[in-house]
């Protein structure tokens, strides 16, 4: 794909989500406890050799959440409770501990301290706090100490992320720490399962598939190649078909997601030739083994294009049709 239309892509996708957090942002400004959130742009510049201009692809690589002080209120609520200065309420949800400034809560049937979506506020060790009904007036103190008719009988938690920019908003009033990040690889697979179906699905041809079935057909071994990453190009690949894929590797920790870092060699330019090599290594096979077809848009698969024994420009840019 052209390099142009890849910085295009990229750009107008970060927009998108500053424009969402913006909206997110308007849309909350009376929720209390709500935090304001803003979207933090790189810059990546790669060097292509030669007489090519640098390439230079900005990404939105994170958001960036407003931890300043609110306005505080007087409700007059026994279990409205509110944060001066720093730090969090810690609520059980189904999906793990979850932080949260918002502080308007209620006590349940069963006598506990919720919120109003029924999440239980956790006292300082990690436990539900429960106020009996008969218990008489609740007042909590400037230390946290949270007492019934006089009696201390909690000591709400108040807890401080370790990183406060590794704060993951989760929902409503809602953040995660990476130690509860799982959720966002589920959230991830879902925005990719509709970025499939709304934008590559109808792009894919009738004619591009027939392609691929006819090398499949005579036995070829049909596999992409792509500077693209995996996470976002395996599932395209599945939808045509192809099990092998070579796209620049994402690493993971050791829940399973995705860390940030890239692993291995990017497969971009002279990286395509060397990740197709080691993949032909590990089948215990060289370059004079076989017979490649390869399929290009990009003057910057020229390397691997020159490796073919079938070189293929299909819808070519500018520079690679001027070859």
């Amino acid at each position: 794909m052209d390099n142009a239309l890849y910085t295009t892509l990229n750009r107008q996708s970060g927009l998108m989500q500053e424009m969402q957090a913006v909206a997110n942002n308007i849309a909350n400004l009376s929720t209390t406890g709500f935090r304001r959130e803003g979207v933090l742009f790189a810059e990546h510049v790669a060097d292509l050799g030669g007489q090519e201009p640098s390439l230079s692809m900005a990404t939105a690589e994170g958001r960036a959440i407003n931890l300043s002080q609110g306005v505080l209120q007087q409700t007059g609520a026994p279990f409205d409770f509110a944060i001066e200065g720093e730090g969090f309420f810690l609520i059980a949800t189904p999906d793990g501990n979850q932080l949260t400034r918002a502080g308007s809560f209620t006590r349940s049937p069963e006598g506990e301290v919720v919120t109003v979506e029924g999440f239980r506020l956790l006292d300082e060790g990690g436990g539900p706090i429960a106020v009996p009904p008969d218990a008489g007036a609740v007042k909590l103190a400037q230390d946290g100490t949270l007492s019934a008719g006089d009696q201390p009988i909690a000591q709400v938690g108040l807890f401080l992320p370790t990183d406060p920019t590794d704060l993951t908003h989760v929902g409503g009033t809602r953040f995660a720490t990476r130690a509860a990040r799982e959720r966002g690889a589920v959230e991830a697979a879902q925005a990719h399962a509709r970025y499939m179906d709304e934008v590559i699905r109808p792009r894919i041809s009738p004619e591009a598939l027939a392609l691929v079935r006819s090398h499949q057909h005579a036995g070829d071994t049909v596999m992409i190649v792509t500077a693209t990453n995996e996470f976002v190009t395996r599932p395209i690949a599945q939808a045509f078909g192809v099990s092998e894929l070579i796209a620049v590797d994402l690493e993971r920790d050791a829940s399973g997601w995705i860390t940030g870092e890239i692993r291995g060699t990017p497969s971009f330019r002279e990286g395509k030739v060397t990740r197709v090599a080691q993949w032909l290594g590990q089948k215990g096979l060289s370059w004079g083994d076989v017979e490649m077809t390869f399929y290009s848009d990009s003057m910057n698969d020229l390397p691997l294009l020159e490796k073919a024994h079938h070189p293929v420009a299909t819808n070519p840019d500018a520079r690679l049709r001027q070859l």
